[in-house]
């Protein structure tokens, strides 16, 4: 079905207005301002599928690796299943399927299981294809591993999640009963009365977060994007890195020789500077920074700025 999970469109578009709302109120807190805004599902859903629109936007294409993923999508018993592992489920994922060759030093690094990927998809689809997706699933859930079947068209049919959303309706079809489902959008109360103000631009050209400063250690899409919407809105960014730690977004997808066009637009309007917060040195420069700065972000892995003593 179109809708999946319940809805999302939906709450893409309620996550917008949310946004939306927070920032006329930080405009009208910090600048004084009193702005409207318009909020549309579309633009909202375009947002959502933001890697596609960098990369054409870019000159070039996101395309999925097939047979080299580092991801791979593996048959089952009856059906598919996608295995989406980190590197520090890697231990838990060998005591899963518990076979010895995975022990092998070849497959001890990330980059070895890279150069063996054909053996490495072989000896593990071999332990999925005898299995159905709803064991799979149950193991991966069990030990904390990322990982999810995929759902056929009769999977949905059955599905929880979307019959508790009432995302399918049952409709007559030429005195059939069939499943469609229904738009991801809904309104739930209309408000008569004269209809609202259009949105009109912020007066003398002023954003409603300038004059905030942000240090940005947010890396990828979570800790990156974040901050990229904040600047958006007008506030100071500074990112950043460790020479010997990148932002891996840098090199995604195999690139080489110059950043990818997915970190290039997720660290938009951005200022950025090395700091290598394991040394004396950088910890003094990055706690001068935050004396001048106003929010901290960050999407380590917990634990990681206690280890730092941040």
């Amino acid at each position: 079905p179109i809708a999946l999970g319940g809805h999302p469109a939906a709450f893409t578009t309620g996550y917008a207005a949310f946004t939306a709302a927070m920032a006329l109120l930080a405009g009208k807190v910090l600048q004084g301002m009193d702005e409207r805004a318009e909020v549309d599902a579309l633009s909202s859903l375009c947002w959502v599928n933001w890697k596609a629109g960098a990369s054409a936007a870019m000159g070039s294409r996101t395309t999925r690796e097939g047979e080299t993923a580092e991801w791979p999508v593996l048959p089952c018993a009856d059906g598919h299943f996608a295995l989406v592992y980190m590197e520090r489920d890697w231990p838990a994922l060998c005591d899963m399927i518990g076979e010895a060759r995975l022990g092998e030093p070849r497959f001890a690094s990330f980059k070895g299981r890279q150069r063996n990927r054909v053996e490495l998809r072989a000896i593990v689809g071999d332990w999925m294809r005898r299995r159905s997706k709803a064991e799979l699933f149950a193991l991966f859930q069990a030990r904390g591993i990322p990982g999810g079947p995929v759902l056929t068209p009769s999977d949905q049919l059955a599905d929880p999640l979307l019959a508790h959303r009432g995302t399918l309706a049952k409709i007559d079809h030429g005195g059939q009963q069939i499943s469609v489902p229904l738009a991801p959008c809904r309104v739930a109360v209309a408000e008569s009365g004269e209809q609202a103000e259009a949105a009109r631009p912020c007066g003398g050209g002023g954003l409603p977060l300038a004059g905030i400063r942000i240090i940005d250690l947010g890396i990828i899409t979570a800790g990156a994007g974040t901050t990229a919407l904040l600047a958006d809105l007008g506030a100071e960014v500074l990112k950043v890195e460790a020479a010997s730690y990148p932002d891996p977004f840098r090199a995604w997808a195999g690139v080489g020789g110059t950043d990818s066009p997915l970190f290039v637009f997720n660290n938009r309007n951005k200022r950025g500077l090395a700091l290598d917060l394991k040394t004396a040195a950088g910890k003094r420069d990055f706690l001068e920074l935050v004396a001048g700065g106003d929010i901290v972000l960050e999407n380590f892995r917990r634990g990681v700025l206690d280890r730092l003593g941040l």
